[in-house]
């Protein structure tokens, strides 16, 4: 009798844990990557043109399309976006999760996206595949090449003519004067990273603002005293476990500092955690919008002066 019931209540133990870990999937593959979260944050600039103050700028990232609920979810990004009625639309890469026939319907979603100063963005290392796209047959003996990457085919000409701005090793000062810098990936995937270039093309001084995919632009930008970095590329982790953090960034930085905010000496470093999910997956993690509102930071302008 007493073995029946031990027996029993492992049973009731295992079903539970089975139940347990069954919710826990199903929150984690099916609530939770489509559970996107709108952050709201004043986007402080040292010697901020005056004619940009307040204006307001909606900040999207690792959108990649060819995920699972792509469909829907440029469908209520587009939505969202313009019901926020910006001013600018900066996305900080990975438009397409690596193939040439995502590219299409990629675009066509984000041809629907509307501010009054344009949509101006950076590439991510998705959005280089490899060249040639499938390895062939090495013959015996011969050197391992490294892989080489080129630009998704089509993407840039596709998102160009919709009138995305992308700025690759590059700058611009958009009307009102504010200037932004756009630098090319830096991953161990895909490294066209030139930040000199791009600082070099900035019209009438160093820029506001820099867009880069990839957050660990910071140890560079840092000794150029760069106000402000918006990037993505990390998810947050996509999966954080609690009292642990994320496991995985995919990045250089502390891994303490796969989302939000984190001062790098005078350059701030903003990561968001992204609008898609790879493997529809996120645990502890929610995709995210970002909305910015642009305020001149005196405090800053005072720090950089000294």
């Amino acid at each position: 009798m007493g073995e029946t019931r031990q027996g029993s209540g492992w049973g009731r133990l295992a079903a539970l844990a089975a139940a347990g870990a069954a919710a826990t999937a199903a929150y984690a593959f099916l609530i939770e990557p489509a559970w996107v979260e709108i952050s709201e944050y004043p986007l402080l600039i040292p010697d901020l043109p005056g004619s940009w103050e307040g204006k307001r700028i909606v900040h999207l990232t690792d959108i990649h399309y060819g995920n699972p609920g792509s469909e829907w979810l440029f469908e209520w990004m587009v939505r969202t976006t313009n019901a926020f009625d910006p001013d600018l639309i900066l996305i900080t890469g990975d438009f397409v999760l690596d193939w040439p026939d995502q590219v299409a319907p990629c675009v066509r979603h984000l041809a629907g996206l509307q501010s009054r100063l344009g949509i101006v963005g950076v590439l991510g290392d998705h959005d280089f595949e490899r060249d040639p796209p499938f390895y062939h047959r090495r013959s015996r003996g011969a050197p391992r090449k490294a892989p080489r990457f080129r630009e998704v085919r089509g993407l840039v000409p596709a998102l160009e003519e919709i009138g995305v701005v992308l700025l690759r090793n590059s700058g611009l000062e958009l009307p009102g004067g504010l200037r932004l810098a756009g630098v090319e990936p830096l991953t161990n995937r895909v490294n066209r990273f030139d930040l000199g270039q791009a600082l070099a093309a900035v019209p009438g001084g160093p820029p506001h603002l820099l867009l880069s995919h990839t957050p660990d632009a910071v140890y560079a930008a840092r000794r150029h005293r760069i106000p402000v970095i918006l990037s993505g590329h990390t998810h947050g982790g996509q999966v954080v476990f609690p009292f642990i953090g994320a496991p995985v960034t995919n990045a250089e930085i502390p891994r303490c500092y796969a989302s939000g905010w984190s001062t790098w000496d005078d350059t701030r470093l903003f990561i968001s955690r992204g609008l898609s999910s790879h493997y529809s997956l996120r645990f502890l993690c929610r995709p995210e919008m970002t909305l910015f509102t642009i305020l001149r930071d005196a405090q800053g302008t005072d720090a950089l002066r000294r």
